[in-house]
């Protein structure tokens, strides 16, 4: 996953947290000093129902003296990324902060579903771009 943000915070140390239905959750690891956000990692998770599972992306900023900063977060239907091409999508990035306006531009491109003895699994790329 790759992600750019330009919201200015005194420390930069983004992270952004994954989540399918409330049962599955994967964390990426934490960039240090950057506004460069790119993550290279790979994620799994089972599918229980294609046309109701919902990702869920999170961006935090994490913090030595107080609590993790949430930059904003994007729910996106699972259904909407099974598609047999490269798509582009636009998202308002959920946020709390009254002095960020974000808008998220989200490229998906879906690799394979594959099935798994119990369920299904898919596997997907896809690439976020945060601007302010």
């Amino acid at each position: 996953m790759m992600c750019k943000t330009f919201i200015i915070y005194l420390n930069h140390n983004p992270y952004c947290i994954i989540e399918m239905n409330q049962y599955q959750r994967q964390t990426t690891h934490v960039l240090c000093d950057t506004l460069d956000l790119q993550w290279n990692v790979s994620f799994r998770f089972f599918i229980f129902d294609i046309n109701k599972d919902i990702i869920i992306c999170s961006i935090y900023n994490r913090s030595k003296y107080t609590k993790d900063c949430l930059l904003g977060s994007i729910k996106i239907p699972l259904r909407l990324l099974i598609r047999q091409q490269d798509s582009v999508s636009i998202y308002s990035l959920g946020t709390n902060h009254i002095y960020e306006m974000s808008i998220v531009n989200l490229t998906m491109r879906t690799f394979y579903l594959e099935h798994s003895s119990n369920n299904s699994q898919i596997s997907i790329k896809y690439i976020i771009h945060l601007n302010e």
